[in-house]
Parts: C-alpha cells; structure tokens; sequence
C-alpha cells in the first residue's frame, strides 16, 4: 500500500524551510491496477481530493498566523528536452522539448489549474524549451499575454538582477511564475529560504515550487510553502 501522509509542520526558526503544510506521498512503484488484496493504489482523483484538503489547511493556518506573504514566486523547471549533443542542435539554447515532454507539461498545466493556480507575470528563459514550457502553461491558463522571456533565467543568468527586475516591475505582481534551469532554480529558492545557495535541492524536469514572500530581498526572505514533482503534478490531472 503506497502511504499517504499529510498534516501540520512548524516553521523552522533556523532554516525556514519547513512548510506550513506537508503532503509526503510516495510514488516508487506506482501502478494502477488492483492488488492481490483487492486494494487499489491511489487514484489521480485520491491525490487531487488530498490536495485540496491540504490546500484548505494551509489558508487557515496562513490566515491565523501573525504575518501574510505579499508575494507568492512560483519556480517550474522545464519538461523532457532533448538530450544534448543530438546533432540537430549544435547549441544547448535551441534544445526543444520532446513529444513525450510537452504532453506531460500539458497533464502538469492541467494540475496547476486543478490547484486554481493563475499569476500576474510568467518569466521564462528564452532557450527553446524554457520557452515552449512556459508557452504551455501560458495557452492551458489563458495568460499568454501575462509572458515574458528574460536572459537572467538563462543557466548563466543573474539572480541578483532577477530579483532587481521583479522590484522594478509595476505594478507589482503578487503571483510571478519564474520558468527555467537547473541548478539555476534551485539555487535560487536555497538563497531566498536560508540566505545561501548551499541547500540540497534538486527540482524534477517539469517540477513545481511555491515560495511565499512578505518582502523580496537578494537574501533569506521566502517560506518553502511546497515543491511538488512532476509524477505528484501529472496525478493530481
């Protein structure tokens, strides 16, 4: 029986990574078919029904707590692309997402909505398959004209001018979906959660992380509020 888990964590004072809420699922050996007991293996309905229990808990817990985030930055790495060195791109930039990727961004797409998910402003780096991932989210949420492509999200992009780019947008954007590369973006949320890029954490092809912020600084200022992978995301579709 694959174990589902959910319930109330406290902050952590030291780190700040600890979550509001937490949803531990594990997804090894996933399959959905009917086990010998007669038991069935979570449903996409079970882990959509799950999510928005948790969702419910953690505006509670955010409405009873002291400080509210003006800021939620979401981070989504792009989908399967195909592998570098393929002779038909001689540069990593104009590497495009795999047929296989773009459907599983499309079921991810459908979970964000799921998750009544929306943003003011949809950042992406300009390599092609940054760009046809956040081309996709764009269409499958009607916010097309909410996107834009920016060189700070490049593998060489600079986070300080990213976040120098989001202080001078207006008006400001209260949900930003930042679309982009590994480790760029888990570099990112190690800087903005703990105030150093030395965390352990790695983001799936195609996964998603919520960050909540009351003040954007180029330092410790977000909450880890979750970081979902693309298996949880195609699930909850």
């Amino acid at each position: 029986m694959v174990p589902l888990e959910f319930g109330l964590r406290a902050k952590s004072a030291s780190t700040r990574i600890s979550a509001d809420f937490v949803l531990c699922v594990s997804l090894k050996r996933i399959q959905f078919r009917t086990l010998p007991t007669g038991i069935r293996l979570p449903t996409p309905e079970l882990y959509r029904t799950c999510w928005r229990r948790i969702r419910s808990m953690a505006c509670l817990v955010r409405s009873k707590s002291n400080g509210s985030a003006t800021m939620n930055l979401y981070l989504l790495r792009h989908g399967l692309a195909v592998e570098a060195g393929t002779s038909e791109y001689s540069k990593d930039s104009e590497r495009p997402l795999t047929p296989k990727g773009e459907r599983k961004l499309w079921k991810i797409a459908e979970a964000m909505e799921d998750m009544e998910l929306s943003f003011d402003w949809i950042l992406s780096s300009p390599y092609v398959r940054a760009r046809q991932t956040a081309q996709i989210v764009a269409e499958a949420l009607s916010l097309r004209k909410k996107l834009e492509i920016t060189e700070t999200l490049t593998p060489a992009g600079s986070t300080k001018k990213l976040v120098e780019s989001i202080h001078q947008k207006q008006p400001s954007p209260k949900d930003i979906l930042l679309v982009g590369h590994e480790p760029y973006l888990s570099e990112l949320i190690s800087l903005l959660v703990s105030g150093h890029n030395e965390l352990a954490i790695s983001m799936k092809k195609g996964g998603l992380c919520n960050l909540a912020i009351e003040a954007l600084e180029y330092g410790r200022c977000a909450r880890l509020d979750f970081l979902l992978t693309p298996k949880q995301m195609c699930l909850m579709a």
